[in-house]
């Protein structure tokens, strides 16, 4: 199955640094969304994954969640699949393998992932339809169990307030780390 566990190789020691520069960045306002860097909720992307999206779901929305998708599959043997099926969406308890991505218009934040619910927000009045796909690959990296990049280390998805870098080498480098059924050498230049 695909979530609700820490990441299997995140250790104790980096779980414990991590959680300081949690508190940091988010004490420093991420832009992108609150911050996750050690998610009570995890899922594996290169295990099955239903992304669940409202059928009100509009057109723009959908696209920049087939751009995020995409924008990860290049990178690494996902098995992620979007579906706007009203009662994937709304099933309690959820299943697994399923991590809602839900749109909002009143919305403090450009996008977060709540990982005590494992479910993604996307502001549609903060973003441009042009950033959903950025915004959303990177919310779905905290969901994979990534933390922020500080931009001064290196460019990532995983930068705070990134709205134009897809996944980077480096970045599906750190989810195959995580994840072994993603352990096959990350794809792209």
């Amino acid at each position: 199955m695909a979530r609700r566990q820490t990441p299997p190789r995140l250790s104790t020691l980096r779980r414990t640094a991590v959680l300081v520069l949690s508190i940091s960045s988010f004490a420093t306002a991420c832009t992108s969304g609150g911050d996750n860097d050690t998610a009570e909720t995890v899922f594996d992307p290169c295990s099955p994954l239903q992304i669940a999206l409202s059928s009100s779901v509009t057109d723009a929305e959908r696209a920049g969640v087939d751009a995020a998708i995409a924008a990860w599959n290049a990178r690494l043997p996902t098995q992620i699949a979007a579906s706007a099926d009203e009662a994937l969406y709304r099933q309690t308890p959820r299943a697994d393998d399923v991590l809602p991505i839900e749109f909002a218009t009143k919305f403090g934040l450009r996008a977060a992932y709540f990982d005590k619910t494992g479910v993604i927000i996307v502001s549609s009045e903060l973003l441009a339809p042009e950033e959903f796909g950025v915004a959303i690959a990177h919310e779905m990296g905290h969901a994979f169990g990534l933390p922020h990049v500080d931009p001064s280390v290196r460019p990532s998805v995983m930068n705070v307030g990134n709205t134009t870098l897809a996944p980077t080498v480096e970045d599906a480098t750190e989810v195959a780390t995580l994840w072994p059924s993603c352990s096959i050498t990350p794809t792209g230049p």
